[in-house]
C-alpha cells in the first residue's frame, strides 16, 4: 500500500506494469485489461507499443461519471473505512455479477473488502474524474474490445471502440448475467479472446 499522498495516475500504473514485465523477463505480451485494468492498458499501449503483440479491453468504461442519478458520494470514501467499502460492494455486486450463487457473491464482496479503504477511495477518485477516450486513436497495436449490452447499449460502446484504428468488437450476449462479464461469463470471454488471438496468429503466417 503506497504511503498517504501518493500520486495515483493511469500512467503510473502503466509504468508499474512495464517494471513488472522487465523484472520477470517478459519482452512482449498480449495484454488483457478488465475494467480499470483496461483503462491502464490503454495508457500502456500508448506509452509502450513495442512491448505489445495486442491489447484486449474487457468491459472497460472510458469514464465512470456517466450513469444517471449516480454521484461520487455514492461510492466508497476513506473516512467510511471498511464499512463503507462493504456497503458499496454489497449494494453493487448484484448488478456486477447477475444471478450467481450466494457463495460466489460473498466471495467477491470479501475480496473487495480486503483492500485498504484509503486506496479504494483514492483509486475511485482517479477512475471517476479521468476519461481515456481521447487516447484511443493513439493505439497502434491490434486491439479487441469485449463487452455486452447488459450495462449499456453496444452502439454506445462502438462509438469509442471504432476510434481505435483497426480494432474489433466482440459482443458477448447476456441475459441474467451482470456487467462484469469476465466474472459472470468467463467461458464466453475466453472463447472470444482465443478467437482473436487465433486470427492474429494466422495473419502472421
Amino acid at each position: 500500500v503506497p504511503p498517504e499522498g501518493y500520486q495515483w495516475s493511469m500512467d503510473n500504473f502503466a509504468s508499474d506494469l512495464k517494471t513488472f514485465m522487465d523484472k520477470v523477463g517478459l519482452q512482449k505480451v498480449h495484454l488483457v485489461g478488465i475494467k480499470l485494468g483496461g483503462r491502464i492498458a490503454i495508457h500502456f499501449a500508448r506509452e509502450y507499443p513495442d512491448r505489445l503483440h495486442s491489447v484486449t479491453l474487457v468491459t472497460t468504461p472510458m469514464t465512470l461519471n456517466t450513469l444517471p442519478n449516480d454521484t461520487r458520494d455514492n461510492r466508497p470514501k476513506t473516512m467510511e473505512g471498511k464499512k463503507g467499502v462493504e456497503r458499496w460492494a454489497r449494494n453493487s455486486m448484484k448488478e456486477r455479477l447477475g444471478d450467481v450463487s450466494p457463495e460466489m457473491m460473498e466471495w467477491w464482496i470479501k475480496l473487495y473488502c480486503s483492500h485498504s479503504p484509503r486506496v479504494v477511495s483514492e483509486i475511485y477518485d482517479l477512475a471517476w474524474w479521468t476519461d481515456e477516450s481521447t487516447l484511443l486513436s493513439n493505439i497502434r497495436v491490434p486491439a479487441l474490445v469485449m463487452d455486452s449490452n447488459v450495462h449499456q447499449p453496444l452502439d454506445k460502446i462502438k462509438k469509442w471502440q471504432t476510434l481505435i484504428p483497426g480494432s474489433k468488437l466482440a459482443a458477448i450476449p447476456g441475459t441474467n448475467e451482470g456487467r462484469q462479464i469476465s466474472a459472470s461469463m468467463p467461458g464466453a470471454c475466453v472463447s472470444a479472446l482465443l478467437e482473436f488471438l487465433d486470427e492474429l496468429s494466422h495473419k502472421k503466417q
